[in-house]
């Protein structure tokens, strides 16, 4: 039997993960089973960048404007949502780099 990606680990009962922001409005952070496996490595690695380009620009707001302690609660929460074992690195545990981002490819 030959493995096919393209039939594995689909979107399929894959819902997102919503959280309250610190604004009080909703936001969603896709299921991590559903980013693509490089690029959830760079954001578990510390990127900001990675996380800005899974959540999108508005979510990735909302998380820069959390506390430590919420930024890294709602990351676990994330993880756990997504059935994923390990704790997943806090995007606010970073210093903010606003230095211009590479283009992905």
């Amino acid at each position: 039997m030959t493995f096919d990606a393209r039939s594995a680990g689909g979107g399929a009962n894959r819902h997102p993960f919503p959280f309250i922001g610190m604004d009080g409005q909703r936001y969603e952070l896709p299921h991590m089973k559903t980013v693509k496996s490089g690029l959830l490595q760079e954001f578990t690695g510390g990127s900001e960048e990675a996380l800005e380009e899974i959540a999108g620009r508005e979510v990735y707001e909302a998380i820069m404007e959390m506390s430590t302690g919420a930024a890294e609660d709602l990351v676990q929460a994330w993880a756990d949502h997504s059935g994923t074992s390990g704790k997943a690195h806090s995007p606010s545990s970073q210093t903010r780099n606003r230095s211009k981002r590479r283009k992905r490819t």
